[in-house]
C-alpha cells in the first residue's frame, strides 16, 4: 500500500482509500480495512479463486498474531456462505482449536473440502474468524459450469464486412466477436490500475481503472459480478482490448479511463445498425476458460430474448472505425 490517502502533489495520486483530506472513499469502510490491516489477521492460502463443481477447495488457513499476547485455544471457525450470507452446505464449515502464539504466523489447517454441492454459477464467500474477538477475514470465489464446446451460433461474425453489412439491413441479430488484436487503440487495459499518474509515468501501462457495470442488466444475467471488478473479471479483461467508443454509445461492460483523459471505453456494447441488432465484444471468451465460456453463455441468452432491444444507432463506417483495417 503506498499511502493511506491521496497524494494531491506530483500531479495528484489517487492511492489511497482515503482522499486528500483523509475522508473514507465509499468502496472500504474501517471494519473492511481491518480484515487484512490489524494486530491479528486470519489467512487464506488460496490456490484459485474460479472452481467448478468438480473441484475441491483447498486453502491453507493461518493466523498472523501480533497481539500482545497469546491466544491459548482458540476457536478458529470457517465457512462458505453464499452472496447472502447463508452457509452453502453443512459441510463447508467447520471449528478449529488452535493456541496461537503471538509474534508468529500461525498454522492452523488446510482445507480441503468438495464443492459439488455448490450451485453454478454463483459467488460464494470463504469466511475465517476467531470466536470472541473481532478478528475476521474473507475471500470471495466464484463457481462456473465445467468447460464444454461451444455449440455454432450463425449469428456470430468476427468482422463487420459486406455480407454482415447485408444480413444486418435485412434486419438480422448479429454478434461482433471481434478479435482483440484487431481492436485499434492505444489506450493499455489493465486489471490492475493506474500506477500514480500517467501523467509522471510517461503513459506507463495500464491506462484504465477497472469496469463498471450494472449487474442486473439482462445481458450479465447469467455472469454472477457485482458493479465493479473483481478476481473473475481477471479472466476477461487480460484477454481483451479497450473499444474507443463515440459519445451517446453506453456500454453494457465499461472499462474506466484515466482521468487525466476522460474517454467512453467498453468491452461489450449494443446498437442498431440500419435495421438490425448487434451486439460487439473485444474479449477472448476461449483464452477466458470456464470464465470466459459463461459470460457468453450469458450473453447467448441475452441475443435469444426479448430484452436485447438496442436505442442507439451506429452506422456500418462508426463500426469498422473501431478496428484496424484488413
Amino acid at each position: 500500500m503506498l499511502g493511506l490517502n491521496d497524494f494531491p502533489g506530483q500531479g495528484t495520486a489517487l492511492v489511497g482509500v482515503l482522499d486528500a483530506f483523509w475522508v473514507s472513499k465509499p468502496y472500504l469502510s474501517a471494519k473492511e480495512f481491518r480484515r487484512f490491516c490489524s494486530p491479528v489477521v486470519p489467512l487464506g492460502r488460496l490456490r484459485h479463486r474460479v472452481f467448478t463443481p468438480h473441484d475441491d477447495l483447498v486453502a491453507g488457513i493461518e493466523i498472523a498474531h501480533y497481539g500482545a499476547e497469546n491466544l491459548n485455544a482458540a476457536r478458529v471457525n470457517w465457512e462458505v456462505v453464499d452472496e447472502q450470507g447463508a452457509l452453502l452446505h453443512p459441510s463447508l464449515q467447520g471449528v478449529l482449536v488452535r493456541d496461537l502464539r503471538c509474534g508468529e504466523l500461525n498454522p492452523v489447517a488446510e482445507l480441503r473440502v468438495p464443492l459439488r454441492e455448490v450451485a453454478a454459477p454463483s459467488r460464494m464467500t470463504l469466511r475465517v474468524w476467531i470466536e470472541d474477538s473481532p478478528y475476521e477475514n474473507a475471500w470471495d470465489l466464484w463457481m462456473f459450469p465445467p468447460e464444454e464446446t461451444a455449440p455454432a451460433d450463425r449469428r456470430i461474425i468476427h468482422r463487420l464486412d459486406e455480407e454482415a453489412e447485408s444480413r444486418l439491413a435485412r434486419g438480422e441479430t448479429l454478434w461482433l466477436k471481434a478479435n482483440p488484436e484487431t481492436v485499434k487503440t492505444e489506450i493499455a487495459l489493465g486489471f490492475s490500475p493506474i500506477f500514480w499518474n500517467t501523467a509522471w509515468t510517461r503513459s506507463q501501462p495500464p491506462h484504465t481503472l477497472g469496469i463498471l457495470c450494472d449487474p442486473d442488466h439482462p445481458a450479465l444475467a447469467l455472469f454472477p459480478t457485482e458493479s465493479h471488478s473483481n478476481w473473475q473479471w481477471w479472466y476477461l479483461v487480460s484477454k481483451a482490448a479497450t473499444l474507443e467508443l463515440p459519445k451517446g454509445i453506453r456500454p453494457i461492460v465499461q472499462v474506466v479511463p484515466d482521468w487525466f483523459e476522460p474517454q467512453n471505453l467498453g468491452l461489450i456494447f449494443e446498437v442498431t445498425v440500419d435495421t438490425g441488432k448487434l451486439l460487439v465484444t473485444s474479449i477472448d471468451f476461449e483464452a477466458g476458460g470456464v470464465v470466459g465460456q459463461q459470460m457468453r453463455r450469458s450473453l447467448t441468452a441475452y441475443l435469444d430474448g426479448d430484452a436485447f432491444n438496442p436505442d442507439v444507432e451506429m452506422t456500418p463506417g462508426q463500426i469498422r472505425d473501431l478496428f484496424h483495417k484488413e
